[in-house]
């Protein structure tokens, strides 16, 4: 369960591109091992793109969201 834990708290990370090649190889081989995270992963990567495809498609203007947690006054790297 640790780790799943561990690859729970790094899928963002993966998914935006921006851990470090150990950290997201370790992540990748969890993924091919277990059914369970891999499917939170799947539904991340359809929640992203599904949130840009109506952010490009309804005209609204969405916030930034690194601006929003500097206006909150919490940096995202305290979040994950």
């Amino acid at each position: 369960m640790a780790d799943c834990d561990r690859s729970l708290d790094l899928l963002s990370d993966l998914r935006d591109g921006v851990l470090a090649d150990m950290d997201a190889s370790w992540v990748k081989t969890h993924l091919d091992g277990c059914g369970d995270c891999n499917g939170v992963f799947l539904d991340l990567e359809v929640i992203v793109v599904t949130a840009r495809t109506l952010a490009s498609e309804n005209g609204l203007a969405y916030p930034d969201e690194n601006g929003l947690w500097e206006r909150i006054g919490i940096r995202r790297s305290n979040v994950h």
